[in-house]
C-alpha cells in the first residue's frame, strides 16, 4: 500500500494515530513483520499459497530455468510484448 497508494498510506497512519494510537487494537505492520507474527503462530512457508504479478508466468514458460543467458528475461518480455500489446510488469515490486 505505501508504493501503490502513498496517500492512502499516510492517511490510514494519520487515522490510527487520532483514533487511539493503536490502543484501540489495530495495529499497522510492514510486511515482514506481519510474516514473522504468522511464523510465530505456526505458519509455516508451506502454507502460504505462491504468488506472483499476474502475467509474470508467461515470462517462466518462455525461459528455461536451467539455463538462460543474461537477456532472456528482456528478450522473453519483448516476445510476449509482441503478442500481447497489454503484457506489462509494472508496479511488480
Amino acid at each position: 500500500m505505501m508504493n501503490e497508494f502513498p496517500n492512502g498510506f499516510k492517511q490510514a497512519w494519520w487515522d490510527m494515530v487520532q483514533h487511539g494510537g493503536g490502543k484501540t487494537r489495530v495495529l499497522a505492520v510492514c510486511g515482514t513483520e506481519y510474516l514473522e507474527l504468522l511464523a510465530d503462530a505456526g505458519c509455516l512457508p508451506e502454507h502460504f499459497p505462491p504468488c506472483q504479478p499476474v502475467g509474470q508466468y508467461q515470462i517462466w514458460q518462455k525461459i528455461s530455468a536451467d539455463n538462460f543467458p543474461t537477456n532472456a528475461v528482456e528478450n522473453a518480455i519483448q516476445g510476449i510484448i509482441k503478442t500481447n500489446p497489454n503484457f506489462h510488469v509494472d508496479g511488480a515490486s
